[in-house]
């Protein structure tokens, strides 16, 4: 997993971390299939953990992010389908600045003990169509963002038009989740026909002060929710320990 610059011009110009499959400016692509992608990230996890330890300004593994298993910038017309991903090293599928995005039919199980390892984060994408899918996760499952603050609001590129039907979610922080990286804006957002059991809440829209960003036309219908802690949550004051 090399360190590159994406230039990507969306969200951050920092130096990344490759991911197992990384696209930049692409056409028209698809991941499909019956197979498993196995993000082997216990190595990442507790590298996260020891490097808590380690010396600020100190380069370590980390010093560039860790992977996700699935990241895409700035692609167009992007089908991901029919496969099972499983421990990531943090977020799993995080497709950024794009546009015509659908998921169909895809797994994502990662251990309660993962740190950060969100199932599905479009980012600043525009017209996602969710479908059929399974999440267990270690955090939140699926959860949309639209950049950080100052540079988030300057970039301005909202996640707009998605559609979430028909997914299960299992554990987890949230089942469906807006923030809290949402300066840009989310809107035009639709989600039915949604499982969520023993994830800590089903809905849950998150940011924090002087972040910035609207969440608006949200519908979300036909929820089956059960062993969860909180059914909606809706915070402005989020921190690291929500």
């Amino acid at each position: 997993f090399p360190p590159f610059k994406p230039n990507w011009s969306i969200l951050s110009d920092d130096t990344k971390r490759s991911s197992l499959i990384t696209g930049i400016d692409l056409e028209n692509i698809a991941v499909t299939g019956r197979g498993t992608l196995n993000g082997q990230g216990k190595p990442w996890w507790e590298a996260l953990r020891r490097d808590k330890n380690k010396k600020q300004g100190q380069e370590t593994i980390l010093t560039y992010g860790r992977p996700r298993v699935i990241n895409f910038y700035r692609c167009r017309n992007v089908l991901i389908q029919g496969v099972t991903i499983i421990d990531s090293p943090s977020w799993t599928v995080h497709p950024v600045g794009c546009e015509n995005l659908v998921v169909e039919g895809i797994s994502i199980i990662n251990p309660e003990s993962g740190p950060n390892t969100d199932g599905l984060n479009p980012e600043s994408c525009r017209n996602v169509r969710i479908s059929n899918c399974f999440f267990d996760t270690g955090d939140d499952c699926i959860t949309l963002k639209s950049g950080r603050d100052e540079e988030g609001r300057l970039k301005g590129r909202p996640t707009e038009n998605v559609t979430i039907t028909n997914c299960v979610m299992y554990k987890g922080h949230g089942a469906i989740v807006i923030g809290s990286e949402m300066s840009g804006d989310v809107r035009n957002v639709t989600a039915s026909n949604i499982v969520c059991v023993g994830t800590d809440r089903a809905v849950r829209i998150k940011s924090t002060r002087g972040r910035g960003g609207v969440v608006e036309n949200i519908r979300f219908s036909n929820f089956v929710v059960e062993n969860v802690r909180e059914p909606i949550y809706i915070t402005t004051f989020y921190t690291k320990t929500d």
